[in-house]
């Protein structure tokens, strides 16, 4: 998702809606973001006092990570009788365990700025199951 920039303070005077900084129009992406640094925080300043700051509502360039879940399920029936079966279930959420980011702080004025604080999954979930099929 495209991020969409906002500046924790209102200078515009307006009495409501959200306060967007200045942007200077270079492109803020990085090539390599990480969670401590995931876009060019210099390309953006406060808006002047009585202006509603330039900023566009989102950055097409500047996006979040996303989110991609590798899930497995294995499942064994197990004959009892004629109408009778038993089945096994295992189930794997997230089953690399691989963690995926929130999209970062893009309040500006805020502390955590330009930064990820936030995993937007869980962690390797294993479940097992037994169902009695009559």
């Amino acid at each position: 998702m495209p991020l969409g920039f906002t500046q924790n303070t209102s200078v515009s005077d307006s009495q409501g809606g959200t306060q967007r900084p200045n942007w200077t129009g270079i492109s803020a992406a990085l090539p390599n973001p990480s969670v401590y640094d995931w876009f060019d925080a210099s390309q953006f300043s406060n808006a002047a006092q009585y202006t509603f700051g330039n900023v566009e509502r989102t950055l097409g360039d500047v996006r979040s990570s996303g989110l991609r879940n590798a899930d497995v399920s294995l499942n064994k029936f197990f004959p009892i009788r004629d109408r009778v079966k038993l089945q096994f279930r295992s189930e794997f959420f997230n089953i690399s365990n691989t963690p995926q980011f929130a999209p970062p702080n893009a309040n500006l004025g805020a502390a955590a700025f330009d930064t990820v604080s936030v995993q937007n999954n869980q962690p390797r979930i294993i479940q097992f199951a037994l169902k009695l099929l009559f």
